[in-house]
């Protein structure tokens, strides 16, 4: 079978790799030696569709492959998702995401809390791959009648990750996530020169709230924790993309998902509010399996989060009309 590509090329000047990786005769023999140096069963699979799902022109790509093969019941369907990096292979993920699967996060655990299985690396081609698992984006499910469920599933996730106690190769202070804002509210201020004393507040207010946060305990984080990094497949869910993973406070994954959520709820609702209850169930979750835990400091990294995405709903038109309720929401918060 010839396999197809839903391009011709991807011409990146600085990730020429990515054209190859398209190829289906090249990446079909690649995608056989990775699969055989795994010692995947699937080590003989043909490859039969090539797509491009994400491209950063000079940072990453995703690309996604379709295999099949013959099975003893039948034929058999893989799809794998290949991840090129324009700086080179990255191998602290897939080995990151193979200490978390020997560590309670493997594809078959037992709590139903998992993450994608690794499945080889292609150096020449600056891709590592992992298996596509199924399931809904938690991003679909928080507002409807299961979402409180899902709450507690989402704050046992978050938990589980964070005593694992799988060390990390980077730190990320809090004084990291102000210099983020810091970049991002520079760059509105520019573009909203009207703005800029209201921005210039909202920032040194944040300092202050993060001055109470630098000797919190730190353990492994994910660092990227919000409702569409969450699958749900049935009863399991899927956590995605280790790639920011780090030593840092705990709070910053609670709070960053609990602001993605009253983002969304202030997005498609036009309050803050209409989601609470279900903000409220995963911060108890959580916190009755982590009694040390801190107010404070969830409710410090909530309200970075939205002020975060004052910045981030101007990139996207189907957001902007939030930009200026997501500054007043931050100043209320803020006092």
């Amino acid at each position: 079978m010839t396999a197809e590509t839903s391009i011709s090329s991807t011409l990146d000047p600085a990730m020429p790799a990515l054209d190859h990786a398209m190829d289906p005769a090249v990446a079909g023999p690649a995608l056989k030696r990775a699969l055989g140096e795994s010692k995947s069963r699937w080590a003989g699979a043909v490859l039969n569709r090539v797509r491009l799902l994400r491209h950063k022109p000079g940072r990453r790509a995703l690309v996604e492959y379709e295999l099949s093969m013959d099975g003893l019941s039948g034929a058999e369907t893989l799809t794998l998702l290949g991840k090129i990096r324009a700086k080179g292979l990255d191998r602290k993920t897939p080995a990151l995401m193979g200490e978390l699967a020997r560590n309670g996060f493997a594809a078959d655990s037992a709590d139903g809390v998992s993450i994608p299985e690794v499945m080889g690396e292609i150096p020449e081609l600056q891709m590592w791959l992992q298996r596509k698992v199924p399931g809904v984006p938690l991003t679909n499910w928080l507002a409807g009648a299961d979402g409180f469920n899902i709450a507690r599933r989402v704050a046992e996730a978050a938990h589980k990750i964070h005593r694992a106690n799988v060390p990390a190769t980077r730190r990320h202070t809090v004084d990291d996530e102000l210099r983020i804002l810091q970049e991002r509210l520079e760059l509105l201020m520019r573009q909203r020169p009207e703005w800029r004393a209201r921005l210039e507040s909202v920032l040194a207010r944040c300092r202050i709230q993060c001055d109470p946060l630098r000797t919190r305990p730190t353990c492994g984080v994910h660092r990227d924790f919000y409702p569409a990094q969450i699958l749900a497949d049935g009863g399991r869910l899927w956590i995605l993309d280790f790639d920011l993973y780090c030593e840092s406070d705990p709070a910053l994954d609670v709070g960053n998902f609990l602001g993605h959520i009253t983002e969304q709820s202030l997005r498609e609702t036009g309050t803050p509010d209409a989601l609470k209850q279900v903000e409220e169930t995963l911060l108890e979750h959580y916190l009755s399996q982590a009694r040390s835990f801190s107010h404070y400091a969830v409710a410090t990294y909530h309200t970075l989060t939205l002020v975060r995405h004052i910045s981030i709903s101007t990139q996207f038109p189907e957001r902007q009309h939030t930009t200026e309720l997501l500054l007043e929401l931050c100043e209320a918060r803020l006092g």
